[in-house]
């Protein structure tokens, strides 16, 4: 796996398990599952798109030979997950 490679895969892992966060605080149990709409939809968050756009480093781009570039920034994609982290951090005061 490359740096580039590493970063995306990482930060698809990031998106994955603040959305299986949010999950358990609203007292579910997450799937087993690296698909992040089904994540998004079950704990009630309409995802950024420019995070949606990092499912195919959870599995794909990691056994398949590419490219898979990135579909934004890494600044805009920090962006967005930045906001996620927050929604999640406000989930967690209201529990």
């Amino acid at each position: 796996m490359t740096p580039q490679e590493g970063w995306d895969f990482t930060a698809q892992q990031a998106v994955e398990k603040l959305l299986k966060i949010q999950i358990v605080l609203r007292d579910e149990r997450p799937p087993f599952t690296h698909l992040l709409n089904v994540l998004a939809q079950l704990a009630g968050v309409e995802l950024d798109p420019r995070l949606l756009a990092l499912q195919p480093y959870a599995v794909e781009a990691r056994y398949e030979e590419g490219p898979f570039p990135l579909s934004a920034s890494r600044e805009a994609i920090l962006e967005a997950l930045e906001q996620l982290r927050d929604e999640a951090v406000a989930l967690l005061g209201e529990g």
